[in-house]
C-alpha cells in the first residue's frame, strides 16, 4: 500500500495505522519534522518527479496540502531551524540539482536559498546548533560528493563572535523555560534547545530589549538532560537543563 501511513510507539514496541497519505507517490524527496508537524516534498521517483508538498498534522491525524514545491525534483533532503525548512539538492532530467529553496511554514511560502557548491541527491541533511549540515550523496561525475561534508550557518554574521560559550542559567516546569538572560545580551538572539543526541527541538528568535527572567513556552519535554544554545551577534552562552 504506497499510501500506508503508520506511528512506531518505542516503548510499547508497536506500529500504529493512522489516516492514509493523500496520494499513491513514493520515493519522497524529504520527510522534515519541526513545530509538531511532518512536511513532505517531491517524490515520485527519478523518472516521474513531482512537485507535490502536504503537511501531516498529528493532533488530528490527517494531511493537508501545501503550496507547490519550485520544480520538479526527486531524491531532494530537507531539514528545520524554527520555522524555516531549507531543501536542498534532489535529481531531475539526469541532472543533480545545485538548488535550495527555504520553505517558510508561517507564509506556506518558498524564497531562493545559496545554491550548493554542486548538485546531489541520495544525501542526508541534519540541523545541528542553528546550521544546517549536508552529508554525502550521489553525483554521476565527482565521485568526491559521497564523502563531503558541507555545513551552512544562516544566522551566521561578519561580527566576531566569541567562540568561548559563556554559561546560561535556565530551569524547566510544565512546558515553560525560566531564562536568565545575561546581562552580555543587549540586542536580538536566538534560542536554540537540543536533546542529548544532538537533535535541535526547538528554535526562537529572542526580540532585542529582552533582559532579566524571561519565561518561554516550549511545551511538554520528555525526562531527560536537554542542551541550551543561546547566540547574539558577538556571545554563545550554553546552558542545560533537566526534566524529570
Amino acid at each position: 500500500m504506497a499510501n500506508l501511513c503508520q506511528t512506531y510507539d518505542p516503548v510499547a514496541n508497536a506500529w500504529t495505522t493512522k489516516n492514509n497519505l493523500p496520494d499513491n507517490g513514493f520515493w519522497y524527496g524529504a520527510h522534515v519534522a519541526t513545530e509538531g508537524h511532518i512536511y513532505r516534498f517531491c517524490g515520485g521517483g527519478y523518472t516521474a518527479p513531482n512537485k507535490l508538498a502536504h503537511r501531516y498534522d498529528l493532533e488530528t491525524d490527517s494531511w493537508a496540502s501545501l503550496p507547490m514545491f519550485p520544480a520538479a525534483t526527486h531524491a531532494l533532503r530537507g531539514a528545520a531551524i524554527g520555522n524555516k525548512i531549507y531543501l536542498a539538492g534532489g535529481y531531475h532530467d539526469f541532472i543533480e540539482r545545485d538548488e535550495v529553496f527555504v520553505f517558510d511554514t508561517d507564509t506556506e511560502s518558498y524564497t531562493t536559498g545559496i545554491p550548493l557548491p554542486l548538485g546531489r541527491n541520495y544525501h542526508n541533511m541534519v540541523s545541528l546548533d542553528s546550521c544546517i549540515y549536508v552529508v554525502g550523496g550521489n553525483h554521476a561525475i565527482d565521485e568526491t560528493v559521497k564523502f563531503q561534508l558541507l555545513r551552512f550557518c544562516p544566522f551566521a554574521t561578519s561580527k566576531t563572535v566569541e567562540k568561548t560559550p559563556l554559561p546560561l542559567v535556565a530551569r524547566y516546569a510544565s512546558g515553560i523555560v525560566y531564562l536568565q538572560i545575561p546581562n552580555d545580551v543587549q540586542g536580538a538572539a536566538q534560542l536554540s534547545i537540543f536533546d542529548m543526541a544532538g537533535k535541535q527541538l526547538f528554535f526562537k528568535n529572542l526580540s532585542s530589549g529582552v533582559e532579566g527572567l524571561y519565561e518561554i513556552n516550549v511545551g511538554e519535554l520528555r525526562p531527560s538532560m536537554y542542551v541550551l544554545h543561546l547566540q547574539t551577534d558577538t556571545r554563545v552562552f550554553v546552558g542545560k537543563i533537566a526534566v524529570y
